[in-house]
């Protein structure tokens, strides 16, 4: 089983199939089992490393679901305030109410995200995990 496909021009595909617990019945031995998450595991650095975006296939995510949560984000984007927008807004380390920011997870506006070195032209939402608003 391939861990990923290769293009010279699309972005890697990785397969995450080995990591789910289905999937453990579909090797002769535990030893393949770990191959096949270690191949993975590879694919998906090398993708992070060398490309820097992939695709995902083999998540077990129903496509009733990917669905829902692009059309959300889509309308996020275009019906959020800029209070709803400051709100979330990433802050460096330590920095914002009550000192959040890990200078990661948040909102930034167009021409503020880098990567590489290089400025982003993208709107970017980055979360990690639910957080828990009380």
């Amino acid at each position: 089983m391939s861990s990923t496909v290769e293009s010279k021009n699309s972005l890697p595909i990785i397969d995450l199939t080995p990591f789910l617990p289905a999937s453990t019945g579909s090797y002769k031995t535990p030893e393949d089992h770990l191959a096949a998450k270690l191949s993975t595991a590879a694919a998906l650095n090398k993708a992070c490393t060398d490309v820097g975006f992939f695709y995902l296939k083999g998540h077990g995510i129903s496509e009733t679901l990917r669905q829902a949560v692009l059309e959300e984000s889509r309308n996020w984007f275009l019906t959020a305030t800029e209070e709803d927008k400051e709100e979330i807004r990433r802050r460096d380390c330590g920095m914002g109410p009550g000192g959040t920011g890990d200078g990661a997870r948040g909102y930034q506006q167009i021409g503020e995200n880098f990567t590489g070195g290089m400025q982003d032209w993208q709107e970017v939402m980055l979360q990690y995990f639910p957080i828990y608003h009380p």
